[in-house]
């Protein structure tokens, strides 16, 4: 996964380059509730990242999924995320997306 940022002369700089994912990484979106961000990609796995105190981000945890995420989506409140799978299926699951938080529900 590469963090990009568009310069005023409208050029790509990469900032960074994160190899957290085995195969191509389908969706990332911003948790700005616990400011996190959330990659779901095609091994299946969703990650969240999170930063230290000099700004950089490492994995805080990840999560095992069935199938693998073609898309994704986290809740405004950040306790509820959607996945789409590649089978077509969508899993709603209801968490904190917090370490320390072990339950976790399906729908």
């Amino acid at each position: 996964m590469n963090v990009f940022r568009l310069s005023e002369e409208l050029k790509f700089e990469r900032l960074a380059e994160y190899k957290a994912f085995q195969k191509p990484v389908m969706r990332v979106r911003f948790d700005t509730h616990r400011q996190r961000l959330l990659a779901g990609g095609l091994d299946g796995q969703l990650k969240v990242f999170a930063q230290d105190e000099e700004g950089q981000l490492s994995v805080a945890y990840k999560i095992k999924m069935p199938e693998e995420i073609t898309c994704m989506d986290v809740a405004l409140d950040g306790n509820h995320y959607a996945l789409g799978m590649a089978t077509g299926g969508i899993l709603i699951k209801s968490k904190k997306l917090d370490e320390d938080e072990e339950s976790d529900t399906e729908e």
